[in-house]
C-alpha cells in the first residue's frame, strides 16, 4: 500500500488558510502494533520502487532508472548501482509548498506555510498513532479523470467509533487503490496514467473541508495508502 501524490479533482471549493497548517503525508510508513503474544510487529507499507513498475509520476519526470555497472566478482569486491530517480518516485513526502504558496510570491492564500520545504519539517512531525480510516467503500465511485472525495462525515463517524482526533496522530486513509493497481507493465497505467488521461476514475483523496477540520484538530500528518 502506499500514499498517491495528487488529489485529482480540479472543481472544488479553495483550501482555506486553516488548513495550511497540515502537512499531507506521502512517505515511507512503518506501523508498529501488537501481537496476541504482546511481541511488536512492523508493517512496512512504502512502495516497491523498480524500473517495470509505475512508481514515478508519469507527467513530465524522469523516470526510475537502475544500472547495475558493477557486481562482485574478479573485477571488483563491491556491487555498485546507479539511480536515477526523482523526487516523485515511490512514496514520498508532500510538503505545504506544493500547494501553497509563499507570501513573497504575491499569490491568493500565501502564508508563512509556504517557506516550509522538506527539508525544515521536523522529524517529530512525521511520527505518531496511525489513526487508519477505512474509506474502500468510495474505491472506484469517482467520474473518470476525477477521485471519489473523502468528506468530513467519514472523520466524525471514526471519531464517534474510537476516539477525538488530537496532535500527535497520523491519520491514514486506507482505499485499497494501491493494492489493486500497482502492477508492473502495461497493467500499472490504470494506477495513475489512465486516471490522468482521463480513461478511469483516480484515487479516493480527501475534500478541501476534511484538511481544513483536521487541522482545527491538530492533526499534522495525514497519508492515502
Amino acid at each position: 500500500m502506499s500514499p498517491i501524490p495528487r488529489v485529482l479533482h480540479n472543481k472544488g471549493p479553495l483550501i482555506k488558510e486553516v488548513l495550511l497548517s497540515a502537512t499531507l503525508l506521502c512517505l515511507a510508513f512503518s506501523l508498529n502494533t501488537s501481537a496476541e503474544n504482546g511481541q511488536p510487529q512492523f508493517f512496512d507499507l512504502s512502495l516497491l520502487v523498480a524500473p517495470d513498475l509505475p512508481s514515478t509520476w508519469p507527467a513530465g519526470f524522469p523516470y526510475f532508472q537502475i544500472n547495475h555497472y558493477l557486481r562482485f566478482g574478479p573485477l571488483s569486491a563491491y556491487n555498485s548501482d546507479l539511480l536515477i530517480i526523482d523526487g516523485n518516485t515511490g512514496t514520498q513526502l508532500d510538503a505545504p509548498p506544493h500547494s501553497v504558496p509563499r507570501p513573497t510570491l504575491l499569490q491568493p492564500n500565501a502564508v508563512m506555510a509556504g517557506f516550509s520545504f522538506v527539508d525544515r519539517i521536523p522529524a517529530w512531525q512525521l511520527v505518531g498513532e496511525a489513526c487508519v480510516i477505512d474509506v474502500r467503500g468510495l474505491l472506484h465511485k469517482g467520474a473518470k479523470g476525477f477521485s471519489s472525495l473523502i468528506m468530513k462525515n467519514q472523520i466524525t463517524e471514526w471519531e464517534k467509533k474510537y476516539r477525538a482526533l488530537g496532535p500527535g496522530d497520523v491519520v491514514l486513509f486506507y482505499s485499497g487503490y494501491s493494492d489493486q493497481y500497482y502492477r508492473s507493465g502495461l497493467a500499472g497505467r490504470r494506477y495513475a496514467a489512465d486516471p490522468l488521461e482521463g480513461k478511469s476514475p483516480a484515487w479516493p483523496d480527501p475534500h478541501p473541508e476534511v484538511m481544513e477540520y483536521l487541522a482545527s484538530r491538530g492533526v499534522m500528518t495525514l497519508g492515502t495508502v
